[in-house]
């Protein structure tokens, strides 16, 4: 099965095992986050050998050619996932299931690579620009144009993906110097741009707590939970979740630039309060 993650093409080995290092590029590359800092965590090691006493293959090291890498199990990839975040793993998880289930069908490429080449290099000079990880930006593309990938981006609608990057690039660039000419405001400035910012970490938010709330019990089986801080994440926050939805929904957005990715953002942030 092909399994492709923010963008990135997951490797196979012919065991069935999947690279770690395309998801830890799909999750952002962040260097703490690398695959041989969770080798070494004791908890993997058990996991591992659990795996391997049971009969499985964990996990194997290719040196050299096009396929080198660390290669690990669904469950060792589960784990990792985890390790670097919640919402990692949800997205991880759920690539896997739909694969798995056959919801998720491999689109033909609607453009070659040379015609996506602009727009690659428009998203990483955002991500340059805002310090934001690669998996972020291409969610802003596949959101705004309704794609899994930019693979499926028509042909006819990939000047407007790259203008679009280029346009909160510039926005951003704009903002940055306009503070640098002018006195500092005694408060920031709501605008469009950063009142969506507001609204997708809200949905985050929810997304985590939706996610602590799922998986609470095996924490607390686990011993994570001894203090009792992820059980007040999700049982007394909400007054606090409450007042902040209140507050973004009865904002807007001026611009229609910001129009379509704010009424997306509110949908969500809706259906996952619906979902708790």
């Amino acid at each position: 099965m092909t399994i492709s993650i923010s963008n990135v093409a997951i490797r196979q080995s012919s065991g069935q095992l999947f690279n770690l290092n395309d998801l830890y590029k799909a999750s952002g590359s962040n260097p703490t986050h690398q695959p041989s800092n969770w080798l070494r965590n004791q908890q993997t090691k058990d996991l591992i050998a659990e795996i391997e006493v049971e009969g499985g293959k964990a996990c194997e090291v290719i040196n050299g050619g096009k396929n080198r890498g660390t290669y690990a199990c669904k469950e060792l990839v589960y784990a990792y996932a985890t390790w670097i975040s919640a919402k990692f793993f949800l997205l991880v998880i759920r690539t896997f299931d739909a694969v798995v289930s056959g919801s998720l069908q491999p689109k033909l490429a609607q453009t070659t690579v040379a015609d996506r080449t602009p727009l690659r290099q428009a998203v990483s000079a955002l991500v340059g620009k805002c310090n934001i990880d690669y998996s972020s930006a291409y969610n802003m593309v596949h959101q705004r144009f309704g794609v899994e990938s930019i693979e499926e981006i028509a042909a006819d609608k990939l000047p407007d993906a790259i203008a679009y990057i280029h346009a909160l690039t510039l926005h951003s660039g704009l903002f940055g110097e306009v503070l640098d000419k002018q006195p500092a405001p005694a408060a920031p400035v709501l605008d469009d741009a950063l009142l969506l910012a507001f609204a997708r970490l809200l949905l985050h938010a929810q997304d985590m707590r939706l996610f602590v709330n799922r998986y609470l019990p095996a924490f607390q089986n686990l011993g994570i939970d001894g203090r009792g801080a992820l059980w007040s994440f999700v049982h007394d926050t909400e007054p606090t979740f409450a007042a902040v939805r209140r507050f973004m929904a009865a904002q807007s957005v001026k611009s229609d630039f910001f129009a379509r990715d704010w009424a997306w953002v509110q949908s969500r942030i809706l259906s996952t309060a619906r979902a708790f």
